[in-house]
């Protein structure tokens, strides 16, 4: 096929992700080198956990139906009997058909999970979350095996879930078996996720570290003090508070579920206090929340990472707001009492009745809305702290993947997160700390199938498959992908299909990437994705600072290079799947 390649054809990717002019200049570049694309898709036999939800909740369903599929999304490439790679002439086409090809899609048809679980610690995280685990994955074909993990064991598997907190502190598997897992395998936990975000004291060191030298906003963080290594310095910041925060929230570093909290207004304080500070986190009290009929509240949303070099990131439409058990008292010290200050459920319920501590996000946006609030705003404030605190670790899961597992990138890795935001007086969100393994547990009494009339517990499981269907479920899309590529004027290499005419040039690594990206974003289903995104722009300085950070620890290598372009790639293909782009 005859390409065009004017001025404005090459430099069309530049234009889509960094000009107010991309709309039309992407139109006129469309026109010149549009190409329809076919190809056939993948077995599409699977849940639709919304429709499937909500015909659970009208009692048409038992737990164990498995729902109609869902209609043939536009940005799919459409349906044929005949091969992806033999149907299209297009080169492009041709050559992401056959990268494509190379990935293990999962069909229906039965494959196994393996769940490993600690044997040196109680099996808490097992016994809690393996009956929602295990239902939701059996719903999407897939047999459930147990397994006790010990002695270095790598048992073979399709999908492996990593369960008990003493395993988040190493690798479930050992380091040289991530770079012998296949196209078809996942994993979960991301490895070293623990030690770089989910302790407290380990998210508290990453960020300062990043952002140390960063001349952006970091406002999406509190500053905080770990101990007792920063005694000193945060003596220094307590001393120079003259008017600002005079109380201290301490913090355990490994602990959760409020264990362990307490306030100090002083340095006195702290160290009278009669605890052993090591490990323990300190940050500033933030006195002034927004408050909903008088009582604090934070937000656990839910995060799916589906990688890491270059990070894609989820987060799902529903969560949870939790509510302090009693009304904050702006002028108590300390804090006031911990069912003031304190909005995990684990601390509210010694008080009140669960039922009265939480209520979902649509509820939370109908009350943003009554009072005059733009709700749509206030929660894309949360994706982007969100997101800036993923892109700020990136420093860390370089270095851990670079000296801890051989320079692997974790391309089969995933991980749900639990990360629990808090909103100022303003409505400005700030991250408080990141779970790694947020509750799923459906029911208190495992034998007993969960209560799906339950919203909460609905929207747990429909979050499940929601997941697994983003994962795992098949979709050609390497048609539309070229088709994208070609009109943004973005080539392949090595070979001809790269050429002094394309703004840009993707390997097959990168190419990999972008149609597990495409396949994901048409998969999406409750989520929504917050990186990459259309307005990735705003996150460049923060992504070229990281990559700074980089540049002065290693010598430059092609991933740092290719995760730099390829940010601008994805910002141009984000706007055209978001319709914010017209192609």
């Amino acid at each position: 096929m005859k390409r065009h390649r004017s001025w404005i054809h090459r430099n069309a990717l530049f234009l889509a992700a960094t000009s107010s002019f991309a709309i039309s200049v992407t139109i006129l570049a469309a026109v010149m080198a549009g190409r329809p694309y076919h190809c056939n898709g993948s077995p599409d036999a699977w849940v639709f956990p919304r429709m499937y939800v909500a015909k659970l909740l009208s009692g048409q369903s038992s737990y164990q139906d498995t729902a109609p599929t869902d209609a043939q999304d536009p940005h799919r490439d459409g349906e044929s009997d005949i091969p992806c790679t033999v149907r299209f002439t297009d080169p492009l086409a041709q050559r992401l058909c056959s990268i494509e090809a190379a990935t293990i899609f999962y069909t229906p048809a039965k494959h196994p999970v393996v769940v490993a679980k600690d044997i040196s610690v109680v099996r808490y995280y097992a016994s809690r979350d393996l009956q929602g685990w295990a239902l939701a994955y059996k719903n999407a074909s897939f047999d459930v095996f147990e397994d006790l993990l010990g002695g270095g064991a790598q048992p073979k598997f399709n999908v492996f879930l990593c369960m008990g907190i003493h395993t988040q502190d190493a690798n479930c598997l050992r380091p040289t078996a991530y770079r012998t897992l296949g196209q078809g395998q996942r994993f979960t936990p991301i490895p070293g996720l623990r030690n770089i975000l989910w302790r407290k004291d380990a998210m508290c060191q990453t960020m300062k570290e990043a952002l140390a030298s960063y001349e952006g906003p970091t406002n999406f963080t509190f500053p905080c003090w770990v101990l007792p290594n920063d005694l000193q310095d945060l003596n220094a910041t307590m001393l120079q508070q003259h008017g600002g925060p005079s109380d201290w929230i301490v913090k355990p570093g490994n602990r959760g579920e409020g264990y362990g909290i307490f306030v100090v207004s002083s340095m006195d304080e702290l160290i009278h206090s009669n605890r052993s500070m090591n490990g323990y986190v300190v940050q500033p009290l933030l006195k002034q929340p927004y408050l909903v009929f008088g009582r604090k509240i934070d937000l656990r949303t839910y995060v799916l990472i589906t990688s890491v070099m270059p990070l894609r990131a989820y987060i799902y439409d529903e969560g949870l707001v939790r509510f302090a058990s009693s009304n904050y008292d702006h002028n108590a010290t300390r804090g006031g009492k911990e069912q003031q200050f304190l909005t995990n459920t684990s601390v509210g319920k010694k008080y009140i009745q669960l039922s009265n501590l939480t209520w979902t996000f649509e509820r939370l946006r109908g009350h943003l809305i009554s009072q005059g609030v733009d709700a749509e705003s206030v929660f894309g404030s949360v994706h982007e702290a969100i997101t800036r605190l993923l892109l700020s670790s990136e420093y860390h899961f370089r270095a851990m993947f670079r000296s801890a597992l051989g320079g692997y990138t974790c391309q089969h890795c995933f991980q749900l997160l639990g990360i629990d935001v808090i909103l100022d007086s303003n409505l400005n969100p700030i991250v408080i700390e990141v779970n790694g393994l947020p509750s799923m547990q459906l029911s208190q009494d495992p034998g007993v199938p969960p209560d799906l009339s339950n919203p909460y517990t609905a929207t747990k499981y429909s979050l499940m498959l929601d997941m697994l269907r983003i994962l795992f479920k098949g979709a050609s899309v390497a048609g539309a992908l070229a088709d994208e590529l070609d009109r943004l004027g973005v080539g392949l290499k090595p070979g001809p299909l790269c050429t002094p005419e394309h703004v840009h040039c993707v390997d097959t690594r990168e190419a990999r990437n972008l149609l597990d990206s495409k396949r994901e974003f048409v998969n999406k289903g409750g989520f929504r994705r917050i990186y990459p995104s259309p307005s990735g722009l705003r996150y460049s300085k923060l992504i070229f600072h990281m990559h700074n950070l980089i540049r002065r620890r290693e010598p430059p290598d092609t991933l740092q290079r290719t995760l730099w372009r390829s940010h601008h790639v994805y910002t141009a293909l984000e706007k055209v799947y978001t319709n914010t782009l017209a192609l």
